[in-house]
C-alpha cells in the first residue's frame, strides 16, 4: 500500500460519509414509499441466537426513526473509526514492507513507525491528538483525558483551529468539520513514510 492507496482510501471513506448524508436527506424530502406500519423483510441476512427475529418485527417508520438517530449519534463517529482503521492497516503494511512486525496498539504502530522511518514534527504530533482522541471515544465514552488534553495542547497551534484545548471529562467526539481535517493529517502522515 502506498501513501496514493492511503488518500484514496481515506477519502473514499470520508465521501461515503457525504453520500450517506445526502441519501438520507433526499430520502427524508421525497421518500420513495409510503412508510406506515408495514414491517420489514430483510433477506441476506444470518441470524445467530439473539439476532435470529430482532428485526422482523421493526416497522418502516421505526426504521426511519432508528436511522435519523443513528445519523446524529453515530455516523460521525463511526467514520472517523474507519478512517483510524484504514490508517492502521497503512501503518501495519508499511511496516511489514521494510521487516517490521506490524502489529499492535495504534499507539504501539505509531511509535514504531516512527521509530522505523524516523519522523519527528508537526505530523506527529497533529496524528497524535488524533490517536488520543480515538482512544477517548473507544475507552472514555468520548471524554477527554489527561493524555488528551495533552494531545490537544501539543496540537493546537498547528491546527488550523479545528483542535482546541479541552477540559478533563469534555466531550470530544469527532464533529462532521473534523473528518476533512482528520483525512488531511492522516495523509499526510502517510506521505512520510516511503
Amino acid at each position: 500500500m502506498t501513501p496514493a492507496d492511503l488518500e484514496l482510501r481515506l477519502v473514499e471513506v470520508l465521501r461515503s460519509h457525504w453520500r450517506t448524508r445526502a441519501g438520507l436527506a433526499l430520502m427524508r424530502s421525497a421518500p420513495p414509499f409510503a412508510p406506515g406500519s408495514t414491517l420489514l423483510e430483510y433477506q441476506g441476512l444470518s441470524g445467530v441466537g439473539v439476532t435470529l427475529n430482532f428485526m422482523q418485527t421493526e416497522s418502516v417508520v421505526q426504521a426511519l426513526a432508528a436511522v435519523d438517530q443513528y445519523e446524529k449519534e453515530r455516523l460521525t463517529s463511526d467514520i472517523f473509526l474507519l478512517l483510524i482503521a484504514e490508517y492502521e492497516t497503512y501503518l501495519s503494511n508499511r511496516l511489514q514492507a521494510v521487516g517490521r512486525p506490524g502489529e499492535g496498539t495504534l499507539g504501539q504502530l505509531m511509535n514504531d513507525s516512527a521509530a522505523a522511518f524516523s519522523l519527528s514534527g508537526t505530523e506527529l504530533i497533529l496524528a497524535g491528538e488524533i490517536r488520543e482522541r480515538r482512544n477517548c471515544w473507544i475507552h472514555h465514552c468520548g471524554r477527554a483525558t489527561d493524555k488528551y488534553m495533552a494531545a490537544a495542547t501539543a496540537a493546537v497551534p498547528n491546527s488550523s483551529g479545528f483542535v482546541v484545548p479541552v477540559a478533563r471529562g469534555q466531550d470530544v467526539a469527532p464533529t462532521e468539520a473534523y473528518l476533512p481535517y482528520c483525512v488531511d493529517v492522516l495523509v499526510r502522515y502517510g506521505r512520510l513514510l516511503p
